[in-house]
């Protein structure tokens, strides 16, 4: 009913010229004019305000898809361009202090990382959370083809950060020791091609999920890399695409010495 009484009041011209040519087509057959041309004069009121009602929702449909491209127009030109999107040097600190439930991170060495949230690592698995890490090999080929690539870090350098991941990774086992949550780190024999970190990428409440990737680049200092965010409830695929990038390296990287510690 609504929609008729809009209907009628959007086209009231035509509605009324409808009209008129009804009324003055019966009069003209009830007699009350003698006038010949009084029904040819309904007639061509009539076939008017049909092609006027055609008109007007041909214009209403047209003015539709012109603000449907307007829209699009509006969207592409407010698209951020690759140097707005990429940043530099964003810390995974933010991130990984919002975890609820779990962290995944894909690390070259670990030992920034983990020295840098020891202590939001450690809280989150004493109540119960999980941490799951993946570490480039210590293999000497999968070293140097790091180092290769490396601005500024040569196998030698990049071989004593491993070690003092190590060294992190052992006394944030000491931290946890008893606590209902778990920790396990794998290595994988690839010169990974990013480091990322996962923030609840399985949580029931898709809102939490959110991660930060980084290129790894060729010949890169570590400030020039280039990162980004990403978010479950604004990126789904991509955030699903790199998630999923995880869980195919976590199937392929091989346990570390002391690698799972379930708190039992």
């Amino acid at each position: 009913m609504k929609k008729l009484l809009q209907w009628t009041l959007d086209n009231l011209d035509t509605t009324l010229a409808v009209v008129v040519s009804v009324v003055a087509a019966l009069f003209g057959a009830f007699g009350l004019f003698q006038s010949a041309v009084l029904p040819a004069i309904s007639g061509a009121l009539a076939l008017l305000a049909i092609s006027i009602i055609r008109d007007r929702g041909a214009r209403d449909s047209l003015m539709a898809e012109i603000q449907k491209l307007q829209g699009t127009l509006r969207a592409i030109q407010s698209k951020p361009s690759a140097d707005t999107f990429f940043k530099t040097r964003t810390p995974e600190t933010t991130l990984i202090s919002k975890a609820r439930e779990e962290i995944w991170l894909v690390q070259e060495t670990g030992s920034k990382v983990i020295e840098e949230n020891f202590k939001p690592l450690e809280a989150l698995i004493k109540r119960g959370g999980k941490v799951r890490l993946i570490l480039a090999s210590n293999d000497p080929k999968v070293v140097a083809l790091i180092a290769f690539r490396n601005r500024n870090l040569n196998a030698a350098s990049l071989t004593s950060r491993q070690n003092n991941a190590i060294l992190y990774i052992e006394s944030l086992y000491r931290a946890i020791k008893g606590a209902s949550g778990s920790l396990e780190v794998r290595h994988l024999a690839y010169p990974l091609d990013i480091t990322a970190v996962f923030i609840d990428p399985e949580s029931a409440e898709t809102t939490y999920r959110e991660g930060l990737v980084r290129m790894v680049g060729f010949q890169n200092f570590f400030d020039d890399k280039r990162d980004f965010l990403i978010t479950y409830s604004v990126e789904p695929e991509t955030y699903q695409y790199f998630s999923q990038q995880f869980r195919e390296m976590w199937k392929l990287s091989s346990d570390i010495e002391r690698a799972s510690h379930e708190g039992h």
